[in-house]
């Protein structure tokens, strides 16, 4: 997969598919059960980034959290979105394997 997106590049509301490293992963317990939150980056800079579950997933989120190495390269595919004055990126359809 040749990268096409940076950091640099995403602007508010762009819909992204691409490669980032992952860091600072945590899960968390939302309003509609847990999700992940962590940072992703490349070269050209870092941004926070949100992986929805979805109700009734608990265990999947926690099974993928597991899964997350810090400093590893993963596929993450969704939209950057301004959250209180800061880019974030939000995987908005859950967790599939």
């Amino acid at each position: 997969m040749e990268k096409k997106d940076t950091i640099q590049s995403i602007a508010d509301r762009d819909m992204v598919d691409d490669l980032f490293v992952i860091s600072n992963a945590e899960i968390r317990e939302g309003k509609r059960g847990q999700y992940i939150t962590c940072t992703i980056g490349d070269a050209t800079g870092t941004m926070a980034c949100k992986i929805w579950g979805v109700n009734g997933q608990n265990g999947l989120v926690a099974e993928v959290y597991a899964g997350i190495s810090e400093g590893m390269v993963y596929r993450i595919a969704g939209q950057a979105s301004l959250y209180n004055g800061e880019l974030q990126m939000s995987v908005n359809e859950g967790i599939r394997h």
